[in-house]
């Protein structure tokens, strides 16, 4: 039988446990999972947590789903109005008595919820001076204890630790008398349970049978109170003891041959771990996905016997690796709590797959009724056919002797003839001639205008076995009103009505059955989902925004309010990560988190970032297309002008915003599976960066500098109108300045920003895979970056020609091109030979190019 109540002890250690964990967190809301189970949601910033509170059973913190009520109990209702946004500030046990008090709030809105785990058990909500406000059920025990809506709870009943003097053992021996084990005794005076009681006396070596002196009672039991108070001082672990149905219990057999036990010099504060033999090899416990990996145990927890599930269940929990358990199958938890809970968990999943075993036993005996039903009825149609068809060829076979007994009849009835004078008419006839027509008239049923004759068919065959000769008749039901063939042909239309019907039975009964087991099928769906208690996942702090994972594989988080924006800008984004938002009127705050540290995020990424901006904004109701732009964290700010203020959710963006492309109005969504451990390895480089590994040199220069001049007509489809102007008078000032031919040109804008302008220059080659998913933006980092390089240059190229006396048109041949300016970033010679040598070679085709280009 499974342990299914708290021992004092047991409760001792889960108090400590859910002082360590749950202490400060408020509660967000209470739910009823039944009449005597309520689950309490638990919260604080950045943790969750939950509390399941069963009257008179347990009480832990669950790690699996528990299906709650549609409709909240009056109970639940009490309980939601005095302690929803509380912060639980104390767990304490009531003495050693199995009651718990949790106290709610602090001054005047304090309130306590004191749960009671013995006999019927109870949830009691009191105020701070323990005023009953609210409880599952009254009750009244004496004159003095009165439990019910507006008493006072009385704590000072509560029954105390008993400090363990040899005087107090020797008290406890004088009381025992002959038949009593010293466990029974123990038990009635400690507080330390029977399981505490019983590993100390093995561990002293003391049998159950005997009556030690007291020093030798009082050193045993020395190892039960350490343990007791090394409870609260440190976090117990959890240990679940399991029963192997296919060996005898290890338990049981020690208690009916009372085994050898240990020597009273063995080491007892820490009894040594279980050893596997090759007697009582124990079988490997049960994997599960919902089970908690277990600790390193002995090697007997680790050994390779195969089991089946239905050899092995939960016998106990225990907060302590007692002796008595040595030798049985053992799964060991870090903690007290999860231990509980994968106990109860477990034995739920274990009364959920009875009640579906006994309801898919219900429906599979229904849909076995429906067919057996249908066979009968198709049975009894059959039958019917053969029936009248046999008394239709009875009656034709006695067609003569059917309609002389009919005019008999029928000549009676039609006289008058008093109903009980013809039958008594016909009996004395029966007597008086046994050959007569009056044998065959069985009897009258005139009320019914029907008279029952015995027909028989008549044997010819001479040689005819005597037995088979004397067949017995049988009973046919004439109608008076009808003559013999009349009768015949009503019997053999019944035939025919019976093997339509029949026919139609069985075409229908295809269709029955299939829509019985369709229904099975669905009611076996339902009990099998009830049946099945799934492990609440832990979410990550991304779910409460809007969120995706991008192309690249970067995490895209937007705040779904102005409080969650503030919080995206406050909490987590950090210096690596990008800033993207749109100047719409719902437009969230975006953050791309950017996990590769020192390397920019890809242009695909940002632009799908942008997407998401756009699409949760207005923009999306008022199927505008427009752009969105990103800046760096170190340019968001909540520091507001002089004079000015932001209000939630607003920031002051400083310096330049780069602006994207103009994006379409389009989303999706995709599905996430959750891999194991050994799969992990097979999708290693999946949702890398795209053109990552790649010669991405011309793909660099294409992210950098707008399209070329050969390819105008194409590039200018993706710029706005204005930017396409600017392009085609930067080209056409370019064309004609003979003097910079092969650097690309720059135009300064109406603001004073730099624009790169598109110059001559050779045919592009086709583009390569990494150009595919390069996203030409109008500003970007390698711009900036560029920029900085090249004004460094522009001043000591100044500086060198005010030496020299260099003229205006030589400082401008000495622009840099976009690979120089990647050398120059990169630390690199920018004046090698391959450049002059290039530069020279294609000299004449980048002349010829500009003409066509000019021309156009």
């Amino acid at each position: 039988m499974p342990k299914t109540r708290f021992t004092s002890i047991d409760i001792r250690a889960l108090v400590r446990n859910l002082q360590q964990d749950l202490l400060g967190m408020r509660v967000a809301n209470v739910y009823d999972i039944n009449s005597k189970t309520y689950l309490f949601k638990m919260a604080k910033p950045d943790k969750k947590s939950q509390l399941l509170i069963e009257s008179g059973i347990r009480f832990h913190t669950p790690d699996f789903a528990w299906e709650k009520s549609d409709v909240p109990s009056v109970f639940a209702l009490k309980l939601r109005k005095y302690l929803r946004t509380k912060r639980l500030e104390d767990v304490q046990q009531l003495g050693v008595d199995r009651v718990v008090d949790f106290t709610f709030g602090s001054g005047p809105v304090l309130q306590h919820v004191i749960v009671e785990l013995y006999a019927s058990g109870n949830i009691i909500l009191t105020d701070a001076e323990y005023v009953i406000l609210a409880l599952l059920r009254p009750y009244t025990t004496g004159e003095d204890v009165n439990v019910q809506i507006g008493a006072k709870y009385d704590t000072s009943t509560a029954k105390q630790a008993t400090h363990l003097t040899r005087d107090v053992i020797a008290a406890i021996l004088q009381t025992f008398k002959p038949g009593d084990t010293l466990r029974h005794v123990l038990n009635m005076r400690l507080d330390f349970g029977p399981e505490m009681i019983e590993h100390c006396l093995m561990t002293a070596g003391i049998e159950d049978g005997t009556v030690p002196d007291v020093d030798t009672l009082y050193n045993a039991l020395q190892l039960g109170t350490e343990i007791f108070e090394n409870l609260v001082k440190n976090p117990p672990r959890g240990t679940i003891v399991q029963k192997d149905l296919s060996k005898p219990s290890v338990r049981a057999g020690r208690n009916k041959k009372n085994k050898k036990q240990p020597a009273k010099g063995d080491e007892a504060a820490t009894p040594p771990p279980p050893t596997a033999t090759p007697e009582t090899n124990n079988p490997q416990p049960l994997p599960s996905a919902s089970t908690p990996s277990p600790a390193p145990a002995s090697s007997s927890s680790s050994s390779s016997a195969p089991t089946t599930e239905g050899t092995i269940l939960y016998e106990e929990f225990i907060p302590y690796h007692y002796v008595q358990y040595n030798g049985q199958p053992m799964l060991e938890f870090d903690r007290f709590d999860q231990c509980v809970d994968e106990f109860y968990s477990k034995l739920e999943v274990q009364k959920m797959s009875v009640a579906r075993m006994n309801q898919e036993t219900a429906v599979f005996k229904k849909l076995e009724k429906a067919k057996d039903e249908h066979q009968k009825r198709i049975a009894s149609l059959q039958s019917a056919q053969i029936t009248n068809e046999h008394k239709a060829r009875l009656i034709e076979t006695n067609l003569q002797d059917i309609d002389n007994c009919l005019i008999i009849v029928r000549s009676a009835v039609a006289s008058s003839m008093d109903w009980g004078a013809l039958a008594t008419l016909i009996k004395e006839e029966k007597k008086r001639d046994p050959h007569s027509l009056a044998n065959m008239i069985h009897k009258l049923k005139l009320e019914h205008n029907m008279v029952t004759l015995l027909l028989s068919e008549p044997t010819y065959e001479e040689e005819q076995d005597p037995e088979e000769a004397a067949r017995k008749p049988e009973l046919v039901d004439i109608d008076i009103s009808l003559s013999a063939y009349a009768n015949a042909r009503k019997y053999f239309e019944q035939k025919k009505t019976s093997a339509v019907k029949a026919q139609k039975t069985i075409d229908h009964t295809e269709k029955a059955l299939q829509s019985s087991e369709r229904k099975a099928r669905k009611a076996l769906s339902e009990v099998r989902q009830k049946a099945v208690m799934a492990q609440v996942r832990k979410p990550y702090w991304f779910e409460k925004f809007h969120w995706f994972i991008s192309s690249e594989n970067y995490l895209v988080v937007g705040g779904k309010d102005m409080q969650q924006n503030e919080m995206l800008f406050k909490r987590y984004m950090e210096k690596d990560d990008l800033y993207v938002h749109a100047e719409l009127h719902g437009a969230p705050t975006v953050i791309i988190k950017n996990h590769m540290i020192g390397k920019p995020v890809p242009p695909l990424t940002i632009q799908q970032a942008g997407a998401m901006t756009v699409c949760r904004s207005g923009a999306w109701d008022a199927k505008i297309v427009t752009s969105a732009w990103w800046v760096f964290p170190h340019q968001v700010s909540k520091t507001a002008p002089t004079g000015e203020y932001l209000t939630t959710g607003s920031f002051m963006i400083r310096g330049k915003k780069n602006i994207l492309p103009p994006t379409q109005l389009i989303m999706g969504y995709g599905l996430l599976f959750r891999l194991e451990e050994s799969s992990l390895a097979k999708h290693i480089g999946e949702r890398s960066v795209r053109g990552e590994g790649e010669d991405t040199t011309e793909a660099n220069e294409v992210f950098d500098e707008v399209d070329d001049s050969s390819d105008e007509g194409e590039g200018e489809k993706h710029l706005r109108k204005f930017e396409r102007s600017k392009l085609k008078k930067a080209a056409m000032e370019e064309g004609g300045d003979e003097a910079d031919e092969s650097a690309p040109g720059r135009s300064t804008s109406e603001k004073g920003k730099d624009k790169v302008v598109p110059a001559s220059a050779p045919a592009k080659p086709a583009p390569s895979v990494a150009d595919k998913y390069k996203v030409s933006l109008v500003s970007n980092i390698e711009d900036d970056l560029a920029a900085l390089g090249m004004q460094e240059e522009d001043q000591a190229n100044e500086e060198e020609g005010e030496g020299e006396g260099q003229t205006e048109q030589s400082k401008k041949a000495k622009r840099l091109t976009a690979r120089e300016r990647r050398l120059l970033k990169q630390g690199k010679p920018i004046d090698t030979p391959k450049v002059v040598t290039e530069t020279a070679k294609n000299e004449k085709e980048e002349e010829e190019e500009e003409g066509d280009v000019h021309s156009r």
